[in-house]
């Protein structure tokens, strides 16, 4: 077997494992149009789908409905009733009196939820059909002489995601219980800002004006030069006003 279909059908088990509680070994519930389909095709039943499973322990099974519906369309099916009557009768419930259509006995143990986590290993088109309509119902076809699980149907999935969903949910009742217990936050008054009130007059004091500004060193410089001067010219004048009375 590929590697691709290897995986295929890994995935295909993996998730009715995880969703629908599939467990090994695996029940395959097979019908006359399956077995009719694996003669043509020379594909061994008993052979091909444990390999195919992986599952060497798997149980092939059949309902008296199937073999009943088989040994009445005569020669034409006398293979595929020669291999169906090699597989284990699952009891359907069904006396000799009320046997009724293959199809219609494999419904009924499918019923709405497939309980007993049966795979429906059928050629019949009507029957695939209705089967996809089932949650948790794997299909399993023959095809190009290969036998294949089909992917899992958009009810099988939609049922998958509200089971996962509901299982994230927390109760009504336990939602309410925390509820109860969870401490109730009490809610602390808002406190109102003050406005700013104008500054009191009296408390403003004016700022000091300094009379005398302290004068630069440039100043300071420029009076010293100038006093010298002063002083040079006093002594020249005292000295010309006594050679003047000489």
């Amino acid at each position: 077997m590929k590697v691709k279909r290897q995986k295929q059908v890994k995935k295909c088990l993996n998730f009715y494992k995880n969703n629908f509680k599939f467990r090994a070994p695996f029940q395959v519930l097979v019908d006359s149009t399956f077995c009719h389909e694996a003669l043509q095709s020379r594909v061994n039943l008993s052979e091909q789908i444990p390999l195919y499973l992986s599952d060497p322990k798997v149980k092939l099974c059949t309902t008296p409905c199937v073999i009943t519906e088989t040994e009445g369309l005569g020669h034409k099916v006398y293979g595929a009733m020669r291999i169906v009557k090699q597989f284990k009768v699952w009891k359907c419930g069904h006396e000799k009196d009320t046997v009724i259509s293959a199809e219609k006995c494999i419904l009924s143990l499918i019923g709405n939820n497939n309980p007993d986590n049966l795979i429906v290993a059928t050629t019949d088109s009507q029957l695939i059909h209705k089967c996809r309509l089932i949650p948790g119902v794997p299909v399993m076809l023959l095809r190009y002489k290969a036998i294949i699980l089909e992917k899992p149907s958009k009810v099988s999935l939609k049922a998958a995601q509200n089971k996962m969903k509901s299982a994230t949910e927390v109760p009504a009742a336990e939602k309410a219980l925390l509820e109860k217990m969870m401490p109730v936050e009490e809610e602390t008054p808002i406190k109102k800002k003050r406005k700013a009130k104008n500054q009191n007059p009296l408390s403003c004091k004016k700022q000091k004006t300094e009379l005398n500004p302290p004068t630069s060193q440039t100043s300071t410089g420029e009076t010293k030069a100038k006093k010298k001067r002063l002083k040079k010219k006093a002594k020249r004048n005292a000295l010309l006003s006594k050679s003047e009375k000489n």
